[in-house]
C-alpha cells in the first residue's frame, strides 16, 4: 500500500482531522522486545536502589535533632494551611462569572471573573489584559 492510499483510507475511517507520524528509522520486533526487557531490568534495579536510599535517608534523618524540629514545625504549618483551605474561606467569592461550552456532551465552565460585588466583577472584566513579554 502506498502512503497516499494509506492516508486516503485513514481519512475515510477516522475523518478529515486525522494525523499520522512516520518514524525516521526502521525498527524490528526483536529490537523492541530486547529494549523492553532491558528497560524492565533497569526499572527493577532502580526500584531496589530507591528503596535502599529511602531507608538510609530515614535512618540518617531520624538521628538528626535539627531535622526533626524542622519537620515538626513543617507539619504544624501544613496542618494549619490545610484547615484554612478546607474551610473554603481562601478562594470563595460571592459572584463567579464565565462562559460555558459543550464538548462531547459535557458542559465546561470557564470562569472569567470572581468578586464579592458586581463592581469587582466588571472591573476585572474591563481591565486591560496583560500580555506576557516573550522577547527576552
Amino acid at each position: 500500500m502506498t502512503r497516499e492510499q494509506a492516508i486516503k483510507k485513514l481519512r475515510k475511517i477516522i475523518g478529515p482531522n486525522v494525523y499520522w507520524r512516520i518514524g525516521e528509522r526502521l525498527s524490528r520486533p526483536e529490537d523492541r522486545e530486547a529494549a523492553s526487557t532491558k528497560g524492565k531490568e533497569l526499572r527493577a534495579a532502580q526500584v531496589d536502589i530507591e528503596e535502599r536510599m529511602k531507608v538510609r535517608r530515614e535512618t540518617v534523618l531520624a538521628a538528626d535533632a535539627d531535622y526533626q524540629a524542622i519537620k515538626a514545625e513543617y507539619k504544624t504549618n501544613h496542618d494549619a494551611r490545610e484547615h484554612l483551605r478546607k474551610s473554603g474561606r481562601v478562594a470563595y467569592w460571592r459572584f463567579e462569572v464565565g462562559t460555558t461550552d459543550a464538548m462531547g456532551g459535557l458542559r465546561i465552565s470557564r470562569p472569567k471573573a470572581y468578586g464579592d460585588t458586581w463592581e469587582e466583577i466588571f472591573a476585572t472584566l474591563e481591565a486591560p489584559k496583560k500580555v506576557a513579554n516573550v522577547s527576552q
